[in-house]
């Protein structure tokens, strides 16, 4: 699955007309967010015959995402551009409404754009080194067999490491040629701690590594 996120001071959509036959019933043509983080999304071949374990994983780290940026609202939004190999339509819809779903669940305010119509938007993106990130996100066979299998009145079982791994504070810093290190931190979708004013390119690369997940595969 393909993920391309956008923290917007204000994004807001309007459907045109349908795309396909099977398109969604709607209501609302119209919607408005402020300070949203906007998933484009787009669901593949490969993520057929995985919906339940994939939309956890797209949750989980799109909730990471949303929580350094400190958004407001997340919205769901189906972006078939972003792959030349698109699921079947019943694949997307299952999977974008499951993670629409979640996030609802959490109590997060949750937009879901409607599956299968052209839509126009308007998108007032904020700048900031993470409003405008990428993701490729997929599920193994063996962790879409796993999540498939398991019953619902059991919780699922995590080895050891991953335990050991939720427990651990990661801490960074910056070594100068001076020798003084720089204690650095993630805020508000920004490092703190360090002038990379002289260096963008160091800036980039700690961004990624601070901002990175094992559930991701690029």
């Amino acid at each position: 699955m393909k993920v391309l996120f956008n923290h917007a001071d204000s994004f807001e959509y309007g459907v045109t007309k349908k795309a396909i036959s099977s398109a969604e019933p709607i209501e609302v043509k119209t919607q408005k967010a402020e300070n949203a983080l906007v998933a484009f999304m787009a669901v593949e071949k490969a993520d057929e015959g995985k919906e339940d374990a994939l939309s956890q994983r797209v949750f989980e780290e799109t909730k990471k995402i949303y929580d350094q940026v400190k958004a407001d609202v997340v919205v769901v939004y189906p972006y078939a551009h972003l792959s030349h190999e698109l699921s079947s339509p019943d694949t997307a819809k299952k999977v974008l409404d499951k993670i629409y779903a979640l996030f609802s669940d959490a109590g997060y305010k949750t937009l879901k754009a409607p599956f299968g119509w052209y839509k126009s938007f308007k998108i007032h993106c904020k700048g900031h080194p993470m409003s405008e990130l990428s993701r490729a996100i997929y599920v193994e066979e063996k962790d879409a067999t796993t999540s498939a299998s398991a019953s619902p009145d059991k919780k699922e079982v995590v080895s050891e490491a991953l335990k050991a791994e939720e427990k651990l504070k990661s801490t960074w810093k910056i070594l100068t040629p001076d020798g003084k290190l720089h204690d650095i931190e993630m805020q508000s979708g920004n490092i703190k701690g360090f002038d990379f004013s002289k260096y963008p390119e160091l800036k980039k690369l700690a961004m990624y590594e601070m901002a990175k997940s094992r559930y991701l595969r690029t």
